[in-house]
């Protein structure tokens, strides 16, 4: 089987190739972006199975590339995580690669007669909710943003392409983390888990606020997997499935599980004791209120979350260690 895989060097998009390829795949990864040390060293052996492509996919000539690869599935990925001063200087890039992108893969996906199309899409759409109610897949969409306007619009695109030789479907995922998250060009936003990560790899203090902020913290293997069950399985009987690790935690817990895990790291609320030299500020506020998403649609196709937050700090932990190590012994993969 081959899939194509757009925004395959960004942070999902990585570890969507990663488990295609992992599991026997040929996969076509499609990306504006060359694949940087990070990627390359995070692919291993499985990069041998993934074909990178260099286009823009909001340019339509320039995807005859990819339509001659004949994918039997795509899963589109790509996308700008956009702040709010891009979203205001630079409108038209953020709907271009949100939106019309999307119109443009399912083009290709009908003119190639491509199976299984999944969209990967965002628990943002939901926008700020009741962090102790769950939210399923039919619960009110609040779309305080052009990021959340352009990929609810680009859901609805994907609903309506489903035909009898296109069976299509959304991903919603919630609060993802895991190795391989960096700025990239489209990637501007960091998660705080990243921020926490990296302090605690690099054995400093931070003083965190917003720790009681919690999500359904979800690690980016398990997304991946959950997208290899939709391509998998015979039918869908849904057009838009939510994934997470279905467990609520604040901010304090990751903390916690870090310190744990890297005992040379601590952390503090703001005011909380002495100041020490060399700690880190690290916001937590902006982290948007929202309940844990309900994954009973994706848990009927056979979905379990395989990382407790725990093992998933720990893995992330790991990898940045040894990307780290690699970066400092070739030349090249500290890009």
């Amino acid at each position: 089987m081959t899939v194509l895989v757009t925004g395959a060097t960004g942070f999902i998009g990585l570890h969507l190739a990663k488990q295609l390829a992992a599991t026997g795949r040929r996969v076509v990864a499609v990306d504006i972006n060359p694949p940087d040390g990070r990627a390359e060293c995070f692919l291993g052996a499985t990069g041998a199975r993934v074909r990178f492509i260099r286009l823009d996919l909001t340019a339509a000539d320039q995807l005859e590339a990819a339509a001659a690869e004949t994918p039997d599935a795509i899963v589109h990925a790509a996308a700008v995580t956009s702040t709010p001063d891009v979203e205001v200087s630079q409108p038209e890039r953020v709907v271009g690669v949100n939106l019309l992108a999307t119109a443009h893969m399912l083009k290709l996906a009908e003119r190639t007669r491509t199976r299984r199309f999944i969209y990967i899409s965002s628990s943002g759409v939901y926008g700020e909710t009741d962090p102790a109610v769950g939210l399923s897949e039919t619960a009110p969409v609040r779309l305080g943003s052009l990021y959340a306007m352009t990929k609810y619009a680009s859901e609805q695109l994907v609903a309506a392409a489903n035909s009898p030789g296109l069976s299509a479907a959304t991903l919603r995922i919630g609060a993802p983390y895991g190795p391989t998250e960096r700025p990239t060009g489209a990637r501007t936003i960091m998660s705080v888990i990243y921020a926490l990560v990296n302090a605690a790899v690099d054995g400093r203090a931070v003083r965190l606020r917003g720790a009681n902020r919690a999500r359904d913290w979800t690690y980016a293997g398990d997304i991946a997997r959950a997208a290899e069950l939709l391509i998998d399985a015979p039918e869908l009987p849904y057009r838009c499935y939510n994934v997470s690790s279905g467990v609520a935690a604040p901010l304090s817990a990751v903390a916690d599980a870090l310190r744990r895990i890297e005992p040379a790291f601590s952390w503090r609320l703001p005011g909380a004791g002495a100041p020490c030299a060399g700690t880190v500020d690290v916001d937590g506020d902006g982290v948007q209120r929202r309940g844990p998403l309900d994954t009973t649609r994706i848990r009927a196709l056979g979905f379990v979350p395989r990382y407790t937050l725990g093992d998933g700090l720990r893995e992330t932990v790991q990898w940045l260690r040894r990307f780290r190590e690699v970066a400092g012994t070739q030349s090249g993969l500290g890009r």
